[in-house]
Order: C-alpha cells, then structure tokens, then sequence
C-alpha cells in the first residue's frame, strides 16, 4: 500500500508539472512570434522606403528631363518663327557662298532655288508617314543655275507599302525648275546613315533612314551644300510629291509628361507615408495586418 501510494504521487506530480509546463509554453511562444512579427514589418518598412526613395527620385529625374526638352523646344520654336519671319532669300552665288561659310546662320531660313535636277541623283528617305499612311521622302539633287552649287533638295512624300521602297523614275524632273522652301541642316546621323539599295529595273537607287552630310558626301562622290533644302513648292508636272509640313510651333507633350512623372513621385511617397501610418497606428498586442 505504501509503494501504491508513493506511485500515486509520483505519478501526480509529474502529470501537474507537465500540464504547468505546458501552460508556460503558448505565452512564450506568442511573445516570441510577436516579436519576429515586428521584426518582419521594421525590415519591411526599410525595405519599402528605399524603394520609395529610389522610385521618387527616378521620377523627379525625368520630370526634370522633360522640362528640359521643354525649355529646348521653346529655344527651337523661337529660332523657328524668328527666320520664318525673315523674306525669302534667293540662293544666289553669293547667298551659297554665305551659306557654304556659316551654314548655322540660315538654318530654317525661307529660300528659292534656281537650277536643273541632276539626271539619276534621286534617294530616298525610308520610313516616312503622312497622315498616317506609310510612305518614303523623294530628294534629289539640284545643280543651281548661276553658282553650280550642288544642293539637296526633299521634295517631299510619296505613298509607300512597305515605308521603303518606291520607283522614283515617274517622278523625275527635267530641265530647270524652282524650288521654294526651307533650309535645314544635314546632321550627323553616325549608324542610322549608312544606305541601302533597292534595285528599279537596271538602276541602285540608294535609300536612308537619315540624313548625314558626310555618308552623302562619300556616296555622290560630289561637293554639297551643307543644307538642304525642303521644298514647300516645287514648279514641274504632275504628279508631284506631297511638300513637308512646316515643323509644329507648339510646346509638344514634355510639359504634361513632366507632371506625369512628379506625380508619379508624390504617389511613391505618398503610399510609403501611409503605410508606415497604418503600421504606427497598431497596438503592441493587436494582431499585426499582413497587408
């Protein structure tokens, strides 16, 4: 009986120790998970603010870029609008030796050309629209009638397929003729200049994607005027080529893109503030919102 009953405590007391033992355990376990938990939304909460940081400032960088172009297009409209202010110049042998000299000065200027088209001098410019329609730029060479200055002349837009390839042999002028239009300058357009050829019954005709004076240069094997000309009117027979519009005076979409990306900034911060806000406003003992 003795023995019976000193297993019976025995027994007891190492079943009220366990089930005490066990009721310690889930509060520390729970104090512990809490703790982690907070752990989890602090490296969170940094982890989302550099992101906001970054963020916001990608989006003020390019807003700032915008503007910029903004202020570049504003320059260009006014330099725009004061030489097409100016009276047309007549390209003259003096005129083309000024031009020649200081090509900067007459860039946009309104001018006349007097001369004869260079027999099998036309190129193309590929991947042209007007109006949405797919189309190439026709541009021929014009040896002007008292200097025999050699200039480029766009003369315009003609229907295309494919934006690359076009016959221009319906389109060819003869005899002297009269351009009236704009001077441009001939970039430098690096890659995007070298030509491609498309053959037109026996003949290469040599098509760009952009102009560059020194590939065309090399490619005619002929002295140019650092200009060239786009024509707004041209005398000659149908059909004709339809002349490049003038270049547009206004300030272009860069302002509503640069309020786009600031306000792309402000909703980076913006939502970052407002979930450090939701992650103060919880209690030390209030379950932690995994959103």
């Amino acid at each position: 009986m003795a023995a019976s009953s000193t297993w019976r405590r025995s027994v007891r007391q190492r079943t009220s120790g366990s089930t005490r033992s066990h009721g310690r355990n889930p509060t520390t376990r729970s104090g512990a998970d809490r703790r982690t938990r907070r752990m989890k939304v602090s490296t969170a909460g940094v982890v989302a603010g550099i992101v906001a940081v970054v963020v916001a400032a990608v989006c003020i960088r390019l807003g700032l870029w915008q503007l910029d172009r903004l202020e570049q297009r504003r320059e260009l409209n006014a330099s725009l609008s004061s030489a097409l202010a100016e009276p047309p110049i007549e390209l003259d042998s003096v005129a083309m030796s000024a031009v020649a000299s200081h090509p900067e000065a007459y860039q946009y200027r309104r001018s006349i050309a007097r001369g004869t088209v260079i027999e099998g001098s036309d190129l193309l410019l590929r991947g042209r629209s007007h109006n949405g329609s797919p189309g190439v730029h026709l541009t021929s060479i014009l040896r002007a009638a008292e200097s025999g200055q050699l200039v480029l002349v766009n003369r315009g837009w003609l229907p295309s397929p494919d934006a690359a390839t076009l016959d221009p042999r319906p389109f060819a002028l003869r005899g002297r003729h009269v351009f009236e239009g704009i001077l441009r300058s001939i970039p430098d357009a690096g890659a995007d200049a070298s030509p491609l050829a498309i053959q037109v019954a026996d003949t290469a005709i040599a098509t760009f994607r952009r102009l560059d004076y020194r590939t065309l240069v090399d490619q005619l094997d002929l002295p140019l005027l650092p200009l060239y000309l786009e024509a707004t009117s041209t005398t000659g027979g149908e059909p004709s080529p339809v002349p490049v519009p003038l270049p547009a005076l206004d300030e272009g979409p860069h302002l509503g893109y640069a309020f786009q990306w600031f306000s792309f900034a402000a909703i980076a911060v913006l939502g970052y503030l407002t979930l450090v806000g939701r992650w103060l406003r919880q209690r030390p003992g209030a379950p932690l919102d995994s959103g």
